[in-house]
């Protein structure tokens, strides 16, 4: 996943330096740089997926717009972290991604339900 973040700050360091142009760039390449960490054992996935949608936030005047993808990443990697916020969080981002008007698909279901089913919280 460090490879993903540091190929994602090239990219970005490039686009803003007018090398590359900004639709070049795009929300894909956010959702597998926020995968990887949700995919991986990494201590620090969680905090490290959310800096990279804060990136992405970051440069909403480019063309690149959170998707459910994203989302259900960010999800993924806080149902996968053990922390105790994790399923706080996994709803929150659910929450947000619905009030952005992004509609959840059945991977989003699946993952808030995998966040939920980790959750050492009785309800």
């Amino acid at each position: 996943p460090e490879k993903c973040d540091s190929t994602l700050g090239e990219l970005v360091q490039k686009m803003e330096e007018g090398i590359i142009k900004s639709n070049v760039l795009n929300a894909r390449h956010f959702s597998i740089a926020i995968s990887s960490w949700a995919n991986s054992n990494h201590p620090n996935a969680a905090d490290r997926a959310e800096k990279i949608f804060e990136l992405m936030k970051s440069l909403k005047k480019s063309s690149v717009q959170p998707t459910e993808f994203i989302f259900s990443g960010l999800i993924s990697v806080h149902a996968n972290s053990g922390l105790p916020s994790a399923v706080d969080r996994a709803i929150e981002l659910f929450q947000l991604m619905q009030s952005e008007g992004i509609q959840p698909n059945v991977v989003t279901y699946s993952t808030l339900l995998d966040a939920f089913s980790k959750s050492k919280q009785p309800d």
